[in-house]
């Protein structure tokens, strides 16, 4: 059962572009997904900064965040980051 399904009534959200968003990204090797993001967002402005490490140690998730145009440019972004081996998941 979709979320839909569950609550059919239940809108998308409205974002109000352009706007700031902030991508959680989890990966194993911090300096390899920084490498990842410098090499996504090019010349784009960003920031990054460590969020949080698995009790362990073995994830670390990095908070990027960055203006994004409307959700065409958001979701390229986000596409552009999962396409990389070192990240294991996005938020």
């Amino acid at each position: 059962m979709t979320i839909k399904e569950m609550n059919p009534d239940k809108k998308k959200p409205k974002i109000d572009y352009p706007c700031l968003w902030l991508y959680k990204v989890v990966g194993t090797d911090e300096e390899e997904i920084r490498r990842t993001i410098i090499d996504i967002m090019k010349d784009r402005g960003y920031k990054v900064s460590l969020s949080r490490s698995s009790k362990a140690g073995k994830y670390r998730c990095l908070n990027l965040e960055t203006e994004v145009a409307d959700e065409q440019d958001r979701n390229k972004i986000y596409t552009a980051l999962g396409n990389y081996a070192c990240i294991k998941t996005i938020l």
